[in-house]
């Protein structure tokens, strides 16, 4: 069933298709496709009405349930009795959870951020997921105390970072899991300092 707060929408999305459905229909009869003279547009609406309106209520009801089948991630974020998330070991004991900007930005831990296009590839505690958004939309919602922007493409949570490494003319970070992730030229110097500190202060 429909969430109720995507009811109104719903309704809505039905009744302008019946309308529209019923002005279509109305001026086709002033044309040779439909040679017929006009009925009363009120009588002409109620007549369609068991004709559109459950074809269009099927149409709203697939697309959501489509629209949720592509972000299963979402499923899970409102699963009543979920338990809630592990925190993050390592440099940050305690990563505080993001705020709901979003319908499909997840509730539990982010640990990578990667922007492609209008796209978010996320990588969580409870696997990877892709939202529409910009990494602006997400730098709003992870805090500095959370990870770091490498990357005009890449955000990195400090508990997966291993180390700094230069490569050839540049720098990447090692990730605790061994993959490796672009640092730019312009802040390579920021990452590491700020690298160094939290590390630091974890010891």
């Amino acid at each position: 069933l429909l969430p109720l707060a995507a009811a109104p929408a719903a309704a809505g999305a039905v009744a302008t298709t019946w309308l529209l459905m019923t002005m279509e229909v109305q001026l086709l009869k002033d044309t040779p496709i439909v040679p017929y003279a006009r009925d009363p547009w009120s009588e002409f609406a109620l007549f369609l009405m068991p004709f559109v309106v459950p074809v269009a209520s099927l149409v709203v009801g697939l697309k959501w349930v489509s629209g949720r089948a592509r972000n299963p991630a979402l499923a899970l974020d409102r699963a009543e009795g979920e338990s809630a998330p592990h925190a993050l070991p390592r440099l940050l004991p305690h990563v505080p959870l993001p705020t709901k900007a979003f319908d499909d930005w997840p509730q539990y831990p982010v640990l990578r951020v990667q922007a492609a296009d209008h796209y978010l590839q996320l990588w969580t505690t409870q696997g990877k997921m892709l939202v529409r958004g910009r990494m602006q939309d997400a730098l709003a919602i992870l805090s500095d105390d959370q990870g770091i922007q490498t990357h005009r493409s890449w955000w990195v949570a400090w508990s997966e970072i291993k180390c700094i490494e230069r490569c050839a003319r540049d720098h990447v970070l090692r990730l605790r899991n061994g993959e490796q992730v672009p640092v730019a030229r312009a802040r390579a110097a920021d990452v590491a300092g700020r690298l160094t500190s939290i590390q630091m202060a974890s010891d």
